[in-house]
């Protein structure tokens, strides 16, 4: 089984933790020039707004280059088939990992059974 970059990650390692409307391609682009850390996340991205007439405005969020690999695409939603159909895209754009945000305490996000409303 081929390893993934995680296991071939410095021990402690550093990441550029995504935050909406901050790590975006410009931001990502500018830390990997003057404070390079191990691994680049990209802004909280939407599964049911990839998979909405808005792809193409919410598919922005995911744009990177090679200059931030490897790059994990942070994703939310609250539907199934989003995230299935959000995690082929991801693949297929060359993303080195999918994480789910299942952490945002957020009451209102939560109370939709979206991010940390995932685990109740």
């Amino acid at each position: 089984m081929k390893q993934s970059f995680w296991q071939k990650l410095p021990r402690p390692f550093f990441i550029l933790a995504p935050m909406e409307n901050v790590t975006d391609t410009v931001f990502r682009r500018v830390v990997a020039r003057t404070g390079r850390p191990d691994v680049f996340f990209t802004e909280f991205t939407s599964t049911d707004g990839l998979c909405s007439k808005g792809f193409e405005r919410v598919k922005r969020h995911l744009e990177f280059t090679e200059v931030v690999r490897p790059i994990v695409a942070q994703i939310w939603g609250t539907r199934p088939e989003h995230f299935f159909s959000s995690a082929k895209l991801l693949v297929e754009m060359g993303f080195d990992g999918i994480d789910i945000n299942m952490g945002c305490p957020e009451r209102k996000i939560v109370s939709r059974g979206s991010c940390g409303g995932l685990i109740g």
